[in-house]
């Protein structure tokens, strides 16, 4: 790959939920997409592609769940396609509200990330890039399990009371 052929972007790509984090309804999910020049002028009527892939979010509730699996280890978090998840153009002012078509998600085991990854592109046909990760919430609710801790052989003995711990937290924790 020739140095020569490497371009920076020339445009601020960037994607946020519309809360603190991706809410599904139905089959997609909404984002606010803005797009500018680096020189700071709005980049009006420019297309835009968005693609990503679904992760486990791992630090989903950690902070004051850090104990309690959210998880059903039975499942694995579904992949996506290296299909256009959305695309269209910004309006006058660089703006688009984006539906993101994920598929069903209702069978997902957890809190997920959606790692976007869009791409805007000048009239000229050049683009630029940005990705980013974003909470993503498939289900409205979650049950966490604090599991009790094993003994020193690395099992639960079965002459003692083990208590396990529950909670249901909405998607905001």
């Amino acid at each position: 790959l020739p140095v020569e052929s490497v371009q920076p972007n020339r445009l601020d790509v960037q994607l946020e939920p519309l809360t603190d984090r991706l809410e599904m309804e139905g089959t997609s999910t909404q984002a606010v997409l803005h797009g500018e020049w680096l020189t700071g002028a709005r980049a009006q009527g420019l297309r835009y592609e968005v693609k990503g892939g679904l992760h486990r979010d791992v630090q989903a509730f950690e902070e004051r769940w850090g104990e309690y699996q959210f998880f059903d280890p039975l499942r694995n978090v579904a992949t996506l396609s290296d299909d256009v998840l959305a695309e269209g153009f910004l309006d006058a002012k660089g703006d688009a509200l984006v539906k993101v078509e994920l598929g069903d998600l209702s069978q997902q085991p957890g809190p997920l990330v959606f790692k976007s990854y869009v791409r805007m592109y000048e009239p000229s046909g050049r683009f630029s890039i940005a990705a980013k990760a974003l909470p993503l919430s498939p289900h409205r609710a979650y049950v966490g399990m604090k599991l009790p801790e094993p003994g020193d052989a690395g099992w639960l003995n079965t002459d003692h009371v083990h208590e396990i711990g529950l909670v249901r937290l909405n998607a905001a924790g």
